[in-house]
């Protein structure tokens, strides 16, 4: 039987999942973009599909998506959730399991469960929780990364699969303090492998002043000796805004600034609860400039997000169109993890986001039309 997790830990890992992370504002190395406060943007219905992906539990609870492909197939891990009673009786969702799913196509609808779940907490420390999934391509394996949260400790830790059935032993990759190396999210730079982490000590979801910062290691198994760079992309430089999830995804290679930031943040002063979904760019993973309206803001009259959460996607080359899948909380009797799809024409993302206007998702009319020529 697992074993109970203490009181204090299940609140903490609440604080960060229940009221979960992101808004964003601009900063660059260029032209940057200072947002005073989350514009509320809730694209068109019709843009937006809700996905509901099987769970083993069959609660249907996932959040926190990682997503790549090659080819026609694409591949996501994300954290299955379990609703449990903390210890003020506040039911909230606690991280169980990092599940794994395949996809035979690239409108990232239609999504298979591979063998899950692809790391437990109990195989590493069963008195703590998991978020915060990543996964890495290296063409012949995937690589999957996970967050562990042991009481004072960010512990990352990952697995290697060929064949997405059978996936290696855990190894510890990378140990800091708590709260300092929340989201973690790999690219490979060449020859060296670049992982970015949120900062946020030493409040986590409170924390007023998070930072971001970049670890680069020849290895894609060991971030322990990694050189350590921080990023611009801090509450100072983004209009008060506070960076909580990141994920960053390989755009077109015929742009300097080809790298696309997908950012989760909060205002300075206001939990992760007030989360919203924002989009950026960078030419060399340390400067950025972040769009000031978001990609989703959750609440209001957004009827399927109360806030918005990590998120992941990926861009197509054949259509120069970027797919996101939105990933957050809908607070309702008991809370609900919710994930969906949008997907956006690059080029005018890109325009919107140097210019500073809302970003306008393609209507599910273009996508079909788009998939059909």
């Amino acid at each position: 039987m697992r074993a109970a997790k203490p009181p204090v830990r299940i609140a903490r890992r609440l604080a960060g999942a229940a009221a979960a992370a992101l808004a964003a504002s601009g900063l660059a190395c260029r032209d940057r973009a200072t947002p005073t406060s989350i514009r509320g943007t809730v694209p068109p219905a019709a843009a937006v599909t809700e996905l509901r992906l099987p769970t083993p539990d069959g609660s249907y609870n996932v959040l926190h998506p990682s997503v790549r492909c090659r080819d026609f197939a694409c591949f996501m891990v994300a954290c299955q959730h379990t609703l449990r009673d903390d210890d003020r009786g506040t039911r909230s969702p606690i991280v169980e399991n990092t599940i794994g799913y395949k996809s035979a196509g690239t409108d990232l609808l239609r999504w298979t469960p591979i063998r899950n779940p692809i790391m437990t907490a109990d195989e590493i420390d069963s008195t703590t929780d998991l978020s915060d999934p990543e996964l890495l391509d290296l063409g012949s394996k995937l690589v999957a990364y996970q967050r562990l949260v042991p009481l004072g400790y960010d512990v990352l830790y990952m697995k290697e699969s060929t064949d997405t059935l059978a996936w290696t032993a855990p190894k510890e990759v990378l140990r800091t303090l708590a709260n300092a190396a929340i989201s973690p999210t790999v690219l490979r730079n060449g020859d060296a492998y670049d992982l970015w982490v949120v900062d946020a000590r030493p409040q986590g979801c409170l924390n007023p002043s998070s930072v971001t910062v970049r670890r680069r290691s020849t290895s894609y198994a060991d971030f322990s000796g990694a050189a350590v760079d921080t990023t611009d992309l801090n509450a100072l430089r983004v209009g008060g805004m506070v960076p909580w999830h990141i994920e960053m995804i390989e755009g077109p290679k015929d742009r300097p600034d080809s790298l696309i930031l997908l950012v989760a943040m909060h205002p300075v002063g206001a939990d992760c609860s007030r989360s919203s979904l924002y989009i950026g760019t960078t030419s060399d993973g340390l400067h950025f400039h972040v769009n000031g309206e978001p990609i989703r803001a959750g609440g209001g009259a957004d009827t399927i997000f109360s806030m918005v959460y990590r998120s992941s996607g990926v861009y197509f080359e054949r259509d120069r169109t970027i797919t996101i899948l939105l990933s957050g909380m809908k607070f309702n009797a008991s809370p609900e993890s919710r994930m969906a799809r949008i997907k956006f024409d690059y080029d005018s993302l890109l325009a919107a986001t140097y210019e500073g206007r809302p970003p306008t998702p393609l209507s599910e009319e273009v996508v079909a039309a788009r998939a059909s020529r």
